[in-house]
């Protein structure tokens, strides 16, 4: 593992730089873009919702499939959720 990430036991990440965090929010907007089970207008509400806790989804990336989303989102967020976990494990 390199000094850029430190991963605790209940898989919470701190990163060093926002640069990092800023390629992960960007390779989530890529995955979401290209899921074509999720329609358009909830692509744009799970992006706004993604890109506004960011830090606290990757905190419980070990439990996405709880994480507290609203309604409006729910449907889609087993998606976007699988997606996550995928890209932050290439990351880490």
């Amino acid at each position: 593992m390199d000094n850029k990430n430190d991963i605790s036991a209940t898989a919470s990440i701190k990163f060093s730089s926002n640069a990092n965090l800023e390629g992960i929010i960007q390779e989530v907007d890529k995955g979401i873009e290209v899921a074509s089970k999720i329609p358009t207008d909830a692509k744009i509400a799970l992006k706004d919702f993604i890109h506004e806790n960011i830090k606290d989804i990757i905190e419980k990336i070990s439990d996405l499939a709880n994480y507290p989303v609203p309604d409006s989102i729910s449907e889609w967020w087993p998606i976007a959720a699988e997606i996550i976990e995928k890209i932050i494990k290439l990351w880490t």
